[in-house]
């Protein structure tokens, strides 16, 4: 069951959570700029993500993020 970028937007918006972590946060310790792209865009929260942003490295990732 593939989602399309709208259904991720959605998800994106009420931050979809798995377990503790929401789906940004996910993007973010794999490193898919594309989806952190895609979920930033659809209205997902960036703070619970910065934290993971900074310990990764990723300039792009935290810039992302802000």
């Amino acid at each position: 069951n593939t989602l399309n970028i709208d259904q991720l937007r959605q998800r994106a918006a009420t931050q979809y959570e798995i377990g503790n972590w929401t789906a940004l946060m996910e993007a973010v310790e794999t490193g898919s700029i594309p989806m952190i792209s895609v979920l930033i865009d659809g209205g997902a929260d960036p703070e619970p993500a910065r934290e993971l942003a900074r310990q990764s490295g990723n300039t792009r990732i935290i810039e992302l993020l802000r």
